[in-house]
């Protein structure tokens, strides 16, 4: 009877320990998947993290020559400011990449999602001070090759 109620035990407790060895292995399979989620979720937010810019090729008239970017880049952070204020322009971080006095042409970096609302601040600007301005989008590229070649376009000259 001893015996019988030894073997018991012994089972009971063999029984035991293989279901803690399932319940143990489920638990390190549940957390390696977790881990490999959030390995995939780190990539996607590093993904999302860097956005995609856009180039604005813009031609500027005015009845006084524009000469310096930094009078190209007060112009557009007003006229940002007036159409959606510091938020618009911390959203789309505007910056003239390249001016050309002579010419009167320059490019305008910013992001993808959001370029629209750009050349739509571009279009409200009229004057600035005692100088009358119009800032005529030319084209949109994703590339700043691409904007450089459609700055020096011959068939886009006006």
């Amino acid at each position: 009877m001893n015996e019988e109620i030894l073997l018991i035990i012994v089972l009971i407790l063999l029984a035991y320990f293989i279901a803690r060895s399932f319940m143990i292995e489920e638990k390190i399979r549940l957390l390696r998947e977790n881990i490999a989620n959030m390995h995939r979720s780190e990539e996607k937010e590093k993904i999302q993290l860097r956005k995609r810019k856009r180039y604005v090729v813009f031609h500027v008239i005015s009845n006084q020559p524009l000469t310096r970017v930094e009078e190209i880049n007060s112009i557009l952070s007003n006229a940002l400011r007036s159409c959606g204020g510091e938020l618009l322009i911390g959203e789309c971080r505007p910056q003239v990449v390249y001016f050309s006095s002579r010419r009167s042409r320059g490019i305008l970096r910013t992001y993808h999602d959001c370029y629209e609302k750009v050349i739509a601040c571009l279009s409200t600007v009229r004057c600035q001070g005692d100088r009358k301005i119009l800032i005529i989008p030319v084209k949109t590229t994703g590339t700043l090759k691409k904007a450089r070649w459609y700055l020096f376009d011959k068939n886009l000259a006006r």
